[in-house]
């Protein structure tokens, strides 16, 4: 960033002297996406995150997907061609050398994460299907390759790396609390149409401004504090007949008036998209590209589980293919999984009301037994090591010698997105729309406006890629106002 280079549309502005930055989302990708700007900006830039949800919170469930990834890293070799010059491998790469120091065994972070070996069987030839060329997983430490001699029935290749684990609860709140600790801020509040803060900032949630902002955009907030605010008259709140909120038309308005008083309230320099699955309903943004794939897994305690195991592209007994693996943690509790199912939202419950058969569907989806049940059937067989030693040492291990260990399970939606990552830019008018290329807003003023999106299952392995991605984009973006 240019010495000296002030915010766009505060130039002469003594009141601020930095950019204003909002963070949408506080997953993987958002908190890593904040904390990279705020140690880059050395005081240049004022980071917020804006959620509705963060690490730690209790009961949020699928809605915070983050927390239910199996996160190790091994390289996406399959689906690498859908990338322009494998541009997904390069974030990969990039996070992994970031991961790779976090885990040092003189790190003090070392305990977010759990350096194994892993290894990986594959059903179909995955140089071939993609890009030519080298195999990325051959850069991994410690690479070998699996005699043939040695591969499961039905395997085409296999593999052993060294590579790491993380224990995502803790990760996430170290992510969490390094960017608090260095100045960062937080404010939980539902954002439904981007123009909201492009208009309005942060100020949208603060506790004084709360019934404003409910009056213009139909929504209800929490104050900056994290405290539920009180709801103010429903009377100001524009409805339709059935009580709906108001189309994100109804929510911008382009008068210099308003504009005016958008920045009374407060004033945002630059937003950053990391929204994962919920990008597909922000108003402004409306991405139909992007889709669910439901993930389940199961949690086993089995501390003397110390290595990870991967089958990918196998069949189930139905014929279907699925991924198995085993993935242990620091902890001692290992993550088995699992599934990959794109567009199913919903769990569909039916039961008969009033002799009437009557549709209910769960606002998220939780596990399901059936799923459980053949996810540890295929893990067990692919790694007998999940029961116990001393069952293992007299016998053959059944599903019943794995139950009894099993502590919990967990089901979230991946954030998919046809074409893979989205991670551009462009100008936004602080009305709340976006500007056409070379156009500029009535009042002068414009947001920079970065997306960072659509990860699907590899946001973990490749966080701190697509954030300094993303970083780049911004800088570039305030050096050319």
């Amino acid at each position: 960033m240019q010495d000296g280079l002030k915010p766009p549309g505060q130039a002469s502005s003594e009141e601020h002297k930095f950019f204003e930055i909002v963070v949408l989302g506080a997953g993987v990708v958002g908190l890593t996406t904040a904390l990279e700007l705020q140690q880059r900006g050395k005081g240049k830039y004022r980071v917020t995150v804006v959620a509705d949800a963060f690490p730690g919170d209790p009961g949020t469930g699928v809605k915070y997907t983050s927390q239910w990834a199996g996160a190790h890293h091994v390289y996406n070799t399959r689906n690498r061609s859908i990338y322009p010059n494998d541009e997904l491998y390069h974030f990969e790469k990039d996070t992994f050398k970031t991961l790779w120091e976090l885990s040092d065994p003189t790190a003090e972070t070392e305990e977010c994460f759990l350096r194994m070996p892993q290894t990986e069987y594959f059903y179909y030839d995955r140089i071939t299907e993609n890009a030519p060329g080298p195999d990325p997983l051959e850069e991994m430490p410690a690479y070998q390759t699996t005699p043939r001699d040695q591969l499961p029935p039905g395997a085409v290749s296999g593999c052993t790396f060294q590579t790491l684990s993380i224990d995502t609860p803790i990760y996430l709140n170290w992510l969490f609390t390094r960017f608090i600790g260095l100045g960062g801020r937080t404010v939980r509040g539902h954002v439904q149409h981007l123009g909201q803060i492009t208009e309005g900032g942060i100020a949208i949630f603060g506790d004084r401004y709360t019934a404003k902002a409910v009056a213009k955009y139909g929504v209800h907030t929490l104050g900056l504090s994290g405290r539920p605010t009180p709801s103010p008259s429903p009377s100001p709140v524009p409805q339709d007949h059935k009580g709906a909120i108001p189309s994100p038309a109804e929510l911008v308005h382009h008068s210099a008036e308003k504009i005016h008083e958008r920045r009374k309230l407060g004033r945002v320099d630059a937003v950053v998209v990391c929204t994962g699955l919920a990008t597909r309903a922000l108003g402004g943004v409306e991405d139909t590209t992007v889709y669910p794939l439901r993930g389940q897994t199961v949690i086993v305690r089995a501390p003397w589980v110390r290595y990870a195991i991967t089958e990918s592209g196998g069949k189930d007994d139905k014929g279907e293919e699925v991924v198995t693996y085993v993935i242990p943690r620091r902890s001692g509790d290992v993550i088995v999984g699992g599934t990959r199912v794109a567009d199913d939202w919903y769990d569909i419950q039916y039961s008969n009301l009033y002799h009437e058969l009557t549709l209910h569907a769960h606002r998220y989806p939780h596990p399901r037994e059936k799923t459980t049940t053949a996810i540890l059937a295929r893990a067990l067989k692919l790694c007998p090591r999940l029961a116990p030693p001393e069952i293992r040492a007299v016998r053959e291990p059944t599903l019943d010698d794995v139950l009894p260990h099993v502590v919990g399970e967990g089901c979230g939606l991946r954030p998919g997105r046809k074409g893979g990552i989205r991670i551009e830019s462009e100008w936004w008018s602080d009305n709340g729309k976006p500007l056409p290329q070379g156009q500029t807003s009535e009042s002068g003023n414009k947001v920079l406006v970065v997306y960072n999106y659509g990860h699907g299952g590899y946001g973990y392995q490749s966080s701190w890629g697509t954030a300094r991605k993303a970083s780049d984009l911004l800088e570039e973006g305030f050096k050319n106002i």
